[in-house]
């Protein structure tokens, strides 16, 4: 799927393999955290026993869809309240079992590759199969309404899967997310640390323009593939 925009053939490929993926709940991958010091689950680490409490808080653009659509997973994933606010109760405990992987993830890679590869009756099959694990409602849309409603359902889905939300964005501007800093692109790709810059004489010297740019199978979107709007934040 990450290299879905130069390969369009990968879309199939995907396809192929969701069938033979992750196929309900008890598939998922997650990781085996506990309350013994040792072994908390990371964003606890990184919340109570770290002290950097205030250094993380939601995302509003995710929280303000979920509102939107009355999502149960609004108060499944965040704190009611707090300043910052920060992940709920069950998500932000030491001993949460984070995902990974999961049958979600894999169900609306499936929607959005039989979509992509022609089939809008499996596409929608599996957003609605998708949908129902979370007690939503079917869908009836067709079109590009139905890969915007298969988009979003996988950016929340991906809700803490790494990087996985991100490289969907990158490759649909999907949310079509608007940068918070007027005139710059949202990033394209990780930044080198300051520390590899120091130490590795193949990265571009700070200032060059090319620390940060695009690899080259992730081009720029001009408009989200979800809605057809000009993209906002690539360019």
């Amino acid at each position: 799927m990450h290299t879905a925009e130069v390969r369009p053939g990968a879309y199939a490929q995907a396809l192929a393999e969701a069938q033979q993926g992750i196929s309900s709940d008890d598939g998922n991958y997650v990781g085996a955290f506990t309350s013994t010091a040792s072994e908390t689950n990371f964003y606890f680490q990184f919340h109570g026993p770290a002290g950097r409490g205030g250094d993380l808080a939601i995302g509003t653009t995710l929280d303000t869809i979920l509102v939107r659509r009355n999502d149960p997973r609004e108060t499944q994933y965040f704190a009611p309240s707090g300043n910052p606010r920060w992940l709920s109760a069950t998500r932000g405990a030491a001993d949460f079992q984070q995902p990974y992987v999961t049958y979600d993830e894999n169900t609306l890679i499936w929607a959005e590759a039989a979509y992509r590869t022609g089939d809008q009756v499996t596409a929608l099959a599996k957003l609605n199969e998708e949908r129902a694990n979370h007690g939503l409602a079917p869908e009836a849309v067709a079109g590009q309404a139905l890969l915007n409603e298969i988009l979003t359902e996988k950016y929340i889905a991906d809700f803490q899967l790494g990087y996985e939300a991100w490289n969907d964005y990158k490759r649909t501007c999907t949310p079509n997310l608007v940068p918070t800093a007027p005139g710059l692109p949202i990033p394209g790709r990780l930044y080198y640390d300051a520390t590899e810059e120091n130490t590795d004489t193949n990265i571009p010297a700070p200032g060059s323009g090319v620390n940060g740019l695009r690899n080259r199978n992730d081009p720029p979107n001009a408009t989200s593939d979800g809605t057809g709007a000009a993209c906002l934040g690539q360019f």
